[in-house]
């Protein structure tokens, strides 16, 4: 149970990554269908990259110790929503690539960044 523990963050954003990948590129309106609330897929994907992002900056901070934790994070973050887009738009025919989606997934992404960053300006221990 101790090295689960130990590696808690880098598995986590690993199978987070993982659940990111299925909801972008599976048919999810086969499944789901319309959306219960407007814009219902942009809270998504602000949700998504914000906990993401966490996910990534703590697994560097405290599982592979590296100093720039939130710019790693940050970058691989937009780097892993761009990509999706980008797939999104020459990929699948149900799915489509959207600059909204992306700009909803880099806004999840700084917000989570600004929080970490003023809880780790107050010492408090994740």
């Amino acid at each position: 149970m101790n090295g689960l523990k130990k590696y808690r963050f880098r598995a986590g954003a690993a199978l987070w990554f993982a659940l990111n990948m299925y909801l972008s590129f599976a048919d999810l309106n086969k499944t789901i269908g319309a959306p219960m609330i407007p814009f219902q897929d942009k809270v998504g994907h602000f949700v998504i990259y914000a906990i993401f992002t966490y996910l990534l900056g703590f697994a560097f901070l405290k599982e592979l110790h590296l100093q720039r934790y939130l710019v790693w994070a940050t970058g691989i973050s937009i780097l892993v929503g761009l990509g999706v887009e980008i797939g999104q738009h020459y990929g699948p025919s149900y799915r489509e690539g959207s600059i909204g989606d992306l700009i909803f997934n880099i806004l999840g992404t700084v917000t989570c960044v600004i929080y970490i960053s003023c809880f780790r300006a107050k010492k408090v221990s994740f």
